[in-house]
């Protein structure tokens, strides 16, 4: 598709533009449109990409990149300074033995979050 192109392509600022035009929608046009708004630094829009990716798997039969918006998005929380919200995900990924980045998510990486929100 046109917005994975532009992803592959590292053109973040068309994969942006792409969503923004209402051209792709889908769960992975969301994902994509994340992971391009963290490339940008525009941490707010990867929140809000990655969550509507959370909210269309909720509705879903089949799960698309789930376990990969949730890691994302913790980082786009970090990133934004909301470390309650990516303490509450990153457990969420600790805990589960079955998550695609269970062991990304290290004490080790949940005590240096926790350190920024004392900050």
């Amino acid at each position: 598709t046109p917005v994975e192109r532009a992803y592959r392509e590292k053109n973040y600022k068309e994969v942006l533009r792409i969503h923004d035009a209402g051209e792709d929608h889908s769960p992975k046009g969301e994902f994509l449109c994340g992971a391009a708004a963290l490339e940008v630094k525009d941490n707010s829009k990867a929140i809000k990409c990655f969550k509507e990716v959370l909210d269309m798997n909720r509705r879903s039969q089949q799960p698309v990149l789930n376990d990969e918006s949730e890691f994302y998005l913790s980082l786009g929380y970090i990133r934004n300074g909301d470390y309650d919200f990516a303490l509450a995900l990153l457990n969420k990924i600790h805990d589960d033995v079955n998550h695609k980045y269970n062991k990304e998510v290290t004490g080790k990486l949940l005590r240096q979050v926790k350190m920024l929100k004392w900050r």
